[in-house]
């Protein structure tokens, strides 16, 4: 079997380029990888960086020429593989996953917050919520809330009048849908809303932490005077 692995000086200029970025470069890990044998090539071994605390990894295939593996890949893409005929393009092919992997680690995890800001997916305390529609007065009520996270989330994407179009059609629509459901369907439909209103706003974590909490002490308040 074949190596076909990076030069010790190679290696060296990867860690150039994790010190340059916010990651840790504790938490990378180089190792010797079997590549399975196809219908040109032999078996190989061939040089694998991976990421520990996310189990990416990026894999260098050294021969005449180049051929990377990373996950993730660039462009949304899940795995990608690219072939160069020089060093230095694998190496901005390398420092282009950094760039992803830095964005990837640092995405809030928006299906978590939801589940921390119980307030808005469970009904407080042990009386069972209902499913009857709102009356007028607690439709009016639940449209001024559904103001209220328009105007705030405007605020942190100010002068972006695309994003603002897009959230005033999506709460239009919840404003809608209260008007059509009974309570239960309604909040179901309101936390889907909201974390689709997050990700396309592009929120860090800090910033979804900040808006699902807003919301949950928003809403919770609803959901207790409908059931004292």
């Amino acid at each position: 079997m074949s190596k076909r692995l990076l030069l010790q000086s190679q290696k060296n200029s990867t860690l150039e380029s994790i010190q340059k970025s916010s990651l840790n470069p504790a938490d990378f890990e180089w190792s010797e990888t079997g590549l399975p044998a196809s219908l040109v090539e032999n078996q190989a071994i061939v040089s694998k960086i991976t990421h520990r605390p996310t189990g990416y990894y990026f894999i260098f295939d050294a021969r005449d020429h180049y051929c990377v593996r990373l996950a993730p890949g660039l462009r949304g893409k899940i795995t990608q593989t690219e072939y160069v005929e020089e060093w230095e393009k694998a190496l901005l092919y390398f420092k282009s996953w950094i760039s992803v992997l830095e964005t990837e680690i640092s995405s809030p995890d928006l299906w978590a917050e939801i589940r921390r800001e119980s307030a808005l997916l469970a009904a407080p305390g042990e009386v069972e919520e209902s499913n009857e529609r709102f009356d007028d007065t607690e439709r009016s009520d639940v449209h001024m809330r559904i103001d209220e996270v328009l105007n705030y989330l405007t605020s942190i994407k100010s002068g972006d009048e695309s994003f603002h179009r897009y959230a005033r059609n999506r709460l239009e629509y919840l404003k809608d849908a209260s008007n059509r459901l009974g309570r239960k369907d309604f909040k179901a439909i309101l936390v889907g809303t909201l974390c689709g209103l997050a990700i396309q706003a592009g929120m860090s974590s800090s910033q979804a932490s900040d808006f699902f909490r807003f919301a949950g002490t928003l809403f919770s308040s609803v959901w207790k005077h409908l059931l004292n």
